[in-house]
Protein backbone atom coordinates (compact mmCIF):
# COMPACT_ATOMS: atom_id res chain seq x y z
CA UNK A 1 0.00 0.00 0.00
CA UNK A 2 1.54 3.34 -1.03
CA UNK A 3 1.77 6.02 1.67
CA UNK A 4 -0.79 8.81 1.66
CA UNK A 5 0.76 12.01 0.34
CA UNK A 6 0.55 15.12 2.49
CA UNK A 7 -1.49 18.01 1.09
CA UNK A 8 0.48 20.52 -0.96
CA UNK A 9 -1.81 23.51 -0.41
CA UNK A 10 -3.42 25.21 2.54
CA UNK A 11 -6.86 24.01 3.62
CA UNK A 12 -9.65 26.35 2.38
CA UNK A 13 -11.80 25.45 5.42
CA UNK A 14 -9.05 26.69 7.74
CA UNK A 15 -8.57 29.85 5.67
CA UNK A 16 -12.30 30.62 6.06
CA UNK A 17 -12.17 29.81 9.78
CA UNK A 18 -9.22 32.13 10.42
CA UNK A 19 -10.82 34.95 8.42
CA UNK A 20 -14.01 34.64 10.51
CA UNK A 21 -12.27 34.74 13.91
CA UNK A 22 -13.42 37.56 16.20
CA UNK A 23 -10.39 38.98 18.00
CA UNK A 24 -11.45 40.94 21.09
CA UNK A 25 -8.04 41.48 22.67
CA UNK A 26 -4.35 40.66 22.52
CA UNK A 27 -1.72 40.66 25.20
CA UNK A 28 1.63 40.21 23.48
CA UNK A 29 4.38 39.13 25.86
CA UNK A 30 7.76 37.45 25.66
CA UNK A 31 6.80 34.93 28.33
CA UNK A 32 3.01 34.36 28.19
CA UNK A 33 1.12 35.95 25.28
CA UNK A 34 -2.67 35.64 25.33
CA UNK A 35 -5.46 36.25 22.87
CA UNK A 36 -9.17 36.72 23.52
CA UNK A 37 -10.99 35.41 20.47
CA UNK A 38 -14.44 33.98 19.97
CA UNK A 39 -15.11 34.66 23.68
CA UNK A 40 -12.26 32.39 24.86
CA UNK A 41 -8.71 33.05 26.03
CA UNK A 42 -5.93 31.24 24.17
CA UNK A 43 -2.23 31.02 24.93
CA UNK A 44 0.67 30.30 22.64
CA UNK A 45 0.54 26.71 21.28
CA UNK A 46 -3.07 26.17 22.39
CA UNK A 47 -5.27 24.18 20.03
CA UNK A 48 -7.83 26.62 18.66
CA UNK A 49 -9.97 24.08 16.80
CA UNK A 50 -9.54 20.32 17.28
CA UNK A 51 -11.58 19.36 14.20
CA UNK A 52 -9.30 21.42 11.98
CA UNK A 53 -6.14 20.58 13.92
CA UNK A 54 -5.35 24.28 14.23
CA UNK A 55 -2.90 25.64 16.82
CA UNK A 56 -2.00 29.24 17.78
CA UNK A 57 1.75 29.51 17.11
CA UNK A 58 2.57 33.24 17.18
CA UNK A 59 1.11 36.30 18.89
CA UNK A 60 2.31 39.70 17.74
CA UNK A 61 0.90 43.19 18.10
CA UNK A 62 -0.46 43.30 14.52
CA UNK A 63 -1.01 39.63 13.65
CA UNK A 64 -1.65 36.10 14.85
CA UNK A 65 -0.22 32.98 13.23
CA UNK A 66 -1.93 29.59 13.30
CA UNK A 67 -0.43 26.28 12.15
CA UNK A 68 -2.33 23.21 11.01
CA UNK A 69 -1.38 19.55 11.45
CA UNK A 70 0.34 19.52 8.04
CA UNK A 71 2.63 22.43 8.99
CA UNK A 72 0.91 25.13 6.94
CA UNK A 73 0.73 28.60 8.50
CA UNK A 74 -2.34 30.84 8.43
CA UNK A 75 -2.15 34.52 9.33
CA UNK A 76 -4.78 36.79 10.87
CA UNK A 77 -3.91 40.50 10.58
CA UNK A 78 -5.79 43.32 12.24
Amino acid sequence: VPPIAAPTTRNPRIIAYVEALRIAGIRPSDTDPRVLMNDRVFRLNDVVDRNLGLRLTAVESQRLVFTDEDGFDYEKRF
